[in-house]
């Protein structure tokens, strides 16, 4: 893991923008032409022996296909090489929403807009497709749209084929279950249509607000292969102009599905849907061009009765936007007098009462609107000021305000880590709200600019979060020595309730300076050290509980089985948010004990006949392998599965 602010070749890195199972994503500047791109790099203590080849594989052509394809809406990769021992792609950086944010929502989505969007992902499989290359995992997840509603870009070539019009992938099912075609599912031959099929699913998907094929692993590959999905037009009545072209797409003999990815986009583009409901984007565009009544001036005395009305009220997310408009339709105003009205009407009460209502440990305060809206209104006033006088005073009033809650701050988190560090197990869900109100301070801490406060707020953090790393050790150690099963549900319990403030402050470290936030890291550092040896032996344990489940083939221990498994994922995506330059021998380790499970149980499993319960069992190993990026091994239970279900 490159820390911020250094280098990987010739790419400073900015900021972190996302994790995948193997790899991390950051924004980062290219220092020779200062190009701003998405860096994606392996990180090699999160590589599995037995998943390293293929990885790697995967990796270098996502690169290869990527650097050969220039299309505007497949992601445009610059550069891929290794620095440092790190591999790396150096990629567009495409800031939008990926499609499953539609899809997930199970709300039909206008039809216009679905055809405009798969139309254009269509385009650019044509594209690809000419390069006689099939990508193999055309998904939601997979697809961003640069705007929303609009523009969609293929993203993740990196189980793509190339170089022929007819791939043969007997034993080889990489991809999505739910979004493969019948013929990929039973290992035969696979041409373009296979990713037309996938894009008939999602077109589906988009459409109805819902998959059409729906259930476990098991049954959707049955339903793909053997099952017509209900016509769209039996959902929705409106939507019979679909029913043709999701058969023709969705078709079990590629044959019967269309020619091409140009014909299949050309259809879509051919349908009448009117221009009733156009994307958000095309909606902004036509109101701007449309003539807009004159805006109606506002005076300072409107200022001032709205800002009272506001302040005695509450402010909220709607008041603040109020009052923003407010201050744009005021003009040539006399600046003594707007900064005594923004200071004595707006920022004064305001940070009063923001004060008073901020949150405190062991007080259940009730501001009377959105506090963190009250500090975005407070700080927008400020900015609007001009007067010099009022300024000052309002800069001391917001100053004051963010000593006021840094005190707060530490005062709350020095509780909460003696809460923490206490023998007694503390109330998780009763953390689990204060780690959220500290969460609010902070951001207000943030909006306000107040550096130095947020500086101690940070290191405050962190020395939460070696609490939360002790306690978490403490927890599987004492598991480990005696097999409390208590020990080990407390240990997931803890993980679950403070996941989202350990990734807050793990986004901290590395940014201070001073003596004293150095000496923070070095007590987070000790205690992660802690929590990781502890988890490598805790893996070791649960590996042999794990097998004696497995083994047994009893239905009633279905669930225990389960629950066993997500424990370990949970507890080791956890691990892999730790810093792997820090802690690379470790991770390495964890890495390596909690593959072997997984192997351990694949070999026992599909060293069997299948039946209900092994499948399920199956069918939890698949899903738990996919998420954490092994992709070889998902393959070989994604195989076992269709042996169960196809023969």
């Amino acid at each position: 893991m490159t820390a911020i602010g250094s280098t990987l070749g010739k790419f400073r890195i900015e900021s972190i923008l996302g994790r995948g199972a193997t790899s991390i994503v950051y924004r980062a500047q290219d220092m020779v032409d200062s190009r701003v791109v998405a860096l994606k790099a392996l990180r090699e203590e999160l590589l599995a022996d037995g998943e390293r080849g293929g990885t790697l594989q995967r990796f270098s052509r996502e690169a290869r296909i990527g650097l050969s394809l220039r299309h505007p809406h497949i992601v445009r990769l610059w550069e891929a090489g290794e620095a440092m021992g790190v591999p790396f792609i150096a990629m567009e950086l495409v800031q939008g929403e990926a499609m499953d944010t539609l899809t997930r929502r199970h709300i039909p989505v206008a039809p216009d807009i679905s055809c405009a969007l798969i139309a254009a992902v269509l385009d650019a499989l044509e594209h690809a497709h000419r390069a006689s290359i099939i990508h193999r995992d055309v998904k939601p997840a997979n697809i961003v749209m640069r705007r929303p509603g609009a523009d969609p870009v293929l993203m993740d070539f990196g189980v793509a084929r190339m170089g022929g019009s007819d791939v043969t992938q007997l034993g080889e099912m990489l991809g999505t279950p739910a979004y493969m075609s019948p013929e990929q599912l039973r290992g035969a031959v696979i041409d373009h249509r296979t990713d037309l099929h996938a894009v008939g699913v999602i077109l589906y998907q988009l459409v109805t607000g819902r998959r059409p094929y729906a259930g476990a692993v098991a049954e959707v590959m049955h339903q793909i292969c053997t099952i017509e999905p209900p016509p769209p037009s039996t959902i929705l009545p409106s939507l019979a102009s679909f029913d043709a072209i999701i058969a023709r797409s969705l078709a079990k003999d590629p044959r019967a599905r269309f020619a091409s990815a140009a014909e299949f986009a050309a259809t879509l583009r051919s349908l009448s849907l009117g221009r009733s409901e156009q994307p958000a984007a095309a909606q902004t565009a036509a109101a701007a061009a449309q003539p807009r009544p004159a805006i109606r001036p506002a005076s300072l005395d409107d200022l001032d009765q709205a800002l009272r009305s506001v302040v005695a009220e509450g402010v909220d997310e709607e008041a603040r936007d109020i009052i923003d408009d407010l201050l744009g339709r005021i003009a040539n105003a006399d600046r003594e007098r707007f900064g005594r009205i923004a200071l004595e009407a707006g920022i004064l009460p305001l940070a009063h009462d923001l004060a008073a209502t901020a949150l405190r440990p062991g007080r259940a305060t009730r501001p009377k609107g959105h506090w963190l809206s009250g500090v975005e209104l407070a700080v927008l006033l400020q900015r609007r000021i001009e007067h010099d006088a009022a300024k000052r005073a309002g800069t001391t009033a917001l100053v004051d305000l963010a000593f006021h809650i840094a005190g707060i701050f530490l005062t709350y988190s020095s509780e909460l880590s003696s809460r923490l560090a206490a023998d007694d197990a503390p109330d998780i869900g009763a953390l689990e709200l204060d780690f959220i109100r500290l969460d609010t301070l902070i951001v207000g801490l943030d909006v306000l600019g107040a550096r130095r406060e947020l500086r101690l707020a940070e290191a405050a953090s962190r020395v939460m979060v070696a609490q939360v790393l002790r306690r978490a050790a403490r927890i599987i150690e004492a598991y480990v020595e005696t097999g409390d099963p208590m020990a080990r549900f407390d240990v997931v319990a803890m993980l679950v309730q403070v996941d989202d403030l350990i990734s807050l402050a793990m986004r901290l470290t590395g940014h201070q300076e001073s003596s004293e936030i150095d000496s923070v890291a070095e007590l987070g550092d000790e205690a992660a050290r802690r929590f990781l040896q502890s988890v490598v032996g805790l893996v070791g344990m649960i590996a042999d509980e794990l097998a004696k489940t497995l083994a047994s083939a009893d239905a009633s221990a279905m669930d225990e089985f389960v629950g066993q498994l997500k424990q370990v994922r949970l507890i080791y995506q956890f691990a892999a948010k730790l810093d792997g330059d820090r802690f690379k021998d470790l991770l390495t380790a964890l890495t390596g004990g909690v593959y072997e499970l997984f192997v351990r149980l694949t070999r026992s499993l599909t060293a069997g006949p299948a039946n209900p319960t092994t499948r399920l069992q199956g069918e939890a190993l698949y899903d738990m392998a996919s998420s954490l990026g092994w992709r070889d091994l998902a393959n070989q239970l994604l195989v076992w599965i269709r042996r169960s279900v196809l023969t």
